[in-house]
């Protein structure tokens, strides 16, 4: 896990000195864009058994 978080804090470094100047909106959108860092929050149990009650 030290691994991936140090590998996602490289990305964000490198990033903004490619781009020299950047907004945190395009940042941003850069890192959703990134499949290999952006995993969408999956739903969590808690939530599915709370609708599947109703």
């Amino acid at each position: 896990m030290a691994l991936n978080q140090t590998n996602k804090l490289m990305w964000i470094v490198n990033t903004i000195y490619k781009a020299r100047k950047i907004t945190f909106e395009e940042l941003n959108r850069r890192w959703m864009d990134n499949v290999d860092l952006f995993v969408p929050p999956s739903i969590s149990s808690r939530r599915y058994c709370g609708m599947a009650k109703m």
